[in-house]
């Protein structure tokens, strides 16, 4: 009896939390919901990011258009964050090598670049430049790592295969020897691996040497590159641009949730503490949040497409080719259309605000795979003529994600 009220007293405590987690995501504001959506994305939440961000936001609003340099922040800083790790890790590799070779009990193959240690000693075959495969067991961590990387058992290896570190760092290992290797980045993944210039740290036990004809190379001079110095301030700045760009992005889709929250609601929200409940226990409530403001976006751009077409005919140069959603800006149109199955045009696609969808292309549009504004469209213009046609969404690419999807579109077109 005792262990039933005990069960049920726990039940009714569960049922009871579930539901005023449940009850205070719904009590939240959709802003607060949204920004602490946002923090959780970033890599960093220091005010100066979060500032960028803000300014991002505000930008966006103010109609302001992203620079080119802009666009590629975070491709460039991923590159920079990557050089600026090497060259930490490449540092922590040569104290660590130099540390390594002030002890007596290293023993040094390669100074400042490989050495090892005996763990136990074998006295079994000779493992020699001429033996090319053998069977061990092994286990390799990186630098600072207290768990293995990798990690095998009676695995066979065929030396020339296999980092050069390693492959030199076994040779004159005795069957039944165990040994800790010590290998530089230039003898290990150098800047080829996720974590670049990483040192690694190998204990091998070999079990048997193989005879083989295959002999291990000699190591040669291994050349290096000197990559440019990245800063931390460098970093930082480049960190921080790319937190701008973010804000710009978001407030391109959040600006759509104007009937949940305001632009200064949002940022008010940025500004304060993260929320102190789990995101999966309010993740349908910003679900919600979202679906809200994506339907919203598509009934604007319904609605601004509606009135934009409802002043088109009051423009002496522009035909109509289907009343309400399809209008064409030419010198001539043909009486009838042209019997042909595809075009080839050059065209470069706009919004209503001439602002460049994707960029001039030549393409060969086939009109059974067309969008319908562009099939009624095209059979009209005459070749070597240049021409603008104006499409409504719903005969564009209605329901569709991207830039192009749902949108008023204005497409400057040469047909040749």
């Amino acid at each position: 009896m005792h262990f039933r009220m005990k069960w049920l007293t726990g039940l009714l405590f569960l049922l009871v939390s579930s539901f005023n987690s449940l009850l205070a995501a719904d009590n939240i504001p959709a802003a607060h919901l949204i920004a602490d959506q946002i923090k959780q994305g970033l890599e960093n939440q220091e005010d100066k990011y979060i500032s960028a961000l803000i300014s991002g936001i505000e930008d966006q609003e103010k109609g302001i258009i992203l620079s080119q340099d802009e666009l590629g922040a975070y491709s460039l800083y991923v590159e920079k964050q990557r050089t600026f790790l090497a060259q930490k890790n490449l540092r922590e590799a040569e104290s660590w090598m130099a540390h390594l070779q002030s002890n007596e009990d290293v023993n040094s193959i390669i100074p400042l670049k490989l050495a090892y240690t005996l763990v136990k000693k074998g006295n079994g075959a000779l493992l020699t430049r001429e033996c090319g495969r053998v069977s061990v067991n092994y286990t390799i961590k990186k630098l600072r790592d207290h768990f293995p990387e990798t990690a095998e058992k009676e695995k066979e290896l065929d030396l020339t295969e296999i980092i050069p570190g390693l492959a030199h760092g076994m040779l004159s290992m005795h069957e039944g020897e165990i040994r800790t290797i010590y290998i530089h980045p230039e003898l290990a993944y150098r800047t080829n691996n996720f974590d670049p210039n990483i040192a690694l740290e190998a204990t091998v036990e070999l079990l048997q040497v193989f005879p083989t004809s295959v002999e291990i190379p000699s190591l040669r001079e291994i050349p290096h590159f000197e990559s440019p110095e990245v800063t931390q301030d460098e970093l930082d700045r480049l960190q921080q641009t790319n937190h701008y760009v973010l804000g710009w992005k978001l407030w391109d889709h959040l600006r759509w949730g104007y009937k949940l929250f305001t632009k200064e609601d949002l940022i008010s929200s940025l500004k304060k503490e993260p929320l102190q409940i789990a995101h999966s226990e309010y993740r349908e409530e910003i679900n919600k949040i979202h679906w809200k403001i994506y339907h919203q976006r598509i009934e604007d751009a319904y609605t601004t497409a509606d009135i934009y077409f409802s002043h088109l005919p009051c423009q002496s140069d522009i035909k109509c080719l289907i009343p309400g959603y399809l209008y064409c800006k030419a010198q001539r149109l043909r009486e009838t259309p042209v019997n042909k199955t595809f075009f080839r045009a050059r065209t470069i696609v706009k919004d209503r605000e001439s602002k460049i969808l994707r960029k001039e292309q030549l393409e060969t549009i086939k009109l059974d795979e067309a969008i319908t504004g562009l099939k009624e469209g095209l059979p009209y213009l005459f070749p070597q003529e240049s021409a603008t046609l104006f499409i409504h969404p719903k005969l564009a690419y209605q329901n569709v994600d991207g830039p192009l999807g749902d949108t008023l579109l204005v497409i400057d077109i040469e047909v040749d």
